[in-house]
């Protein structure tokens, strides 16, 4: 757009449409790591090519409203996990034999990428235990995409938060559901499972990577 009417245009547009879904509220939460600034999770961090392609989507999405366009989407890149959550509703599915090799997922991006999404969340399963193909995305597909990891903490160890961290990968969602161990352990049916996700958290905090809590209540 450069420096134009229609750039200013596009802008009051935008700020308007924001009022209109948000209400007219300040920005409450800023988080800055790894050289990015991050106020949304669902929103690419900046400075980054990711957020470039976001923006200019939604402009011109303002200039052609009718137009529907993908933002993110999450990826279940495996069926296996070691935990047995009482809110997961992929019981009947979870540890069957895998179906998606490194090429169909690398394909599905692909045509995510496509459709022009700027962030991919990858979940299972537990994402963690496919370690190596998150590796080889985020290698290929890390500098146009903000690539997130939704986990429990399971496989979450020092060298693995290292290595995906060395690979691209943006930053981790991981599960807390109670700030009791033992009652997060029993909601999730697995002895040690809120020592996994707290460890995880600090080894990917120790490497300034941005962490967002998700919380079943």
């Amino acid at each position: 757009y450069g420096f134009s009417r229609q750039a200013v245009a596009v802008l009051r547009n935008l700020k308007r449409k924001n009022i209109q879904i948000h209400g007219p509220t300040a920005f409450r939460k800023w988080v800055h790591a790894s050289g990015k600034n991050y106020f949304y999770l669902y929103a690419a961090g900046f400075p980054s090519m990711a957020l470039q392609r976001m923006l200019q989507q939604e402009m011109d999405r303002l200039d052609q409203p009718e137009t529907l366009q993908l933002r993110f989407a999450f990826l279940a890149i495996t069926k296996k996990c070691a935990l047995h959550c009482e809110h997961c509703f992929e019981w009947d599915n979870i540890n069957q034999k895998e179906v998606l090799s490194y090429p169909d997922l690398r394909n599905i991006v692909l045509k995510l990428i496509d459709t022009g999404i700027t962030q991919l969340h990858l979940s299972g399963g537990e994402p963690l235990l496919r370690v190596k193909e998150i590796v080889q995305l985020a290698k290929e597909f890390s500098a146009v995409l903000d690539i997130w990891v939704l986990t429990s903490g399971f496989n979450g160890t020092a060298e693995n938060i290292a290595l995906l961290k060395e690979s691209g990968v943006c930053g981790f969602a991981v599960s807390i559901d109670h700030y009791l161990p033992e009652e997060h352990n029993r909601f999730r049916n697995h002895t040690g499972s809120f020592e996994q996700a707290v460890n995880t958290i600090h080894f990917a905090r120790a490497l300034d990577m941005p962490v967002a809590l998700s919380v079943c209540a």
